[in-house]
């Protein structure tokens, strides 16, 4: 029994190992061509947010598009208006991060958690919303319950 327990234990983690190797190869591949300061094993790049903020000196240094590592998980920055203006008013570039994934359980599929068309439907009912007419009727209570 032991020897089967024991098995299954190193079979599987043997098959997680090999899905993570798998996704990484893939990640480091597409962002190979970006510059970005060098991430250690586990923490990544988590060492540059301890202490002053390093934004401007990333920026300097990588130019106005590179990628860091928090943790496992990469992120890309991106600096000229230009370009994030491209990728926010884009529907292709509206899929959630894996962090979406431990919310959704208690939020479901709403305006924060879904993706393509079904965020597209649930934005375009709520947009009214925000109008700034709308919103300016509520600076009064803002304030109030500001203070």
């Amino acid at each position: 029994m032991f020897v089967a327990t024991l098995t299954f234990i190193v079979l599987a983690i043997s098959v997680a190992l090999y899905v993570y190797v798998e996704r990484f190869s893939k990640i480091l591949k597409h962002s190979g061509k970006l510059g970005g300061p060098r991430a250690y094993p586990l923490i990544g790049n988590g060492l540059l947010f301890a202490g002053k903020t390093p934004a401007g000196r990333l920026i300097q240094q990588y130019g106005k598009c590179f990628r860091l590592w928090l943790g496992t998980q990469m992120l890309i920055v991106i600096t000229e208006p230009k370009d994030i203006e491209v990728l926010l008013s884009s529907n292709k570039y509206i899929d959630k991060s894996i962090e979406y994934d431990f919310i959704r359980p208690w939020l479901g599929e709403g305006l924060l958690t879904s993706t393509g068309r079904k965020w597209h439907t649930h934005r375009k009912v709520i947009t009214p919303t925000f109008h700034f007419k709308i919103l300016e009727q509520f600076v009064e209570i803002f304030d109030q319950q500001s203070n």
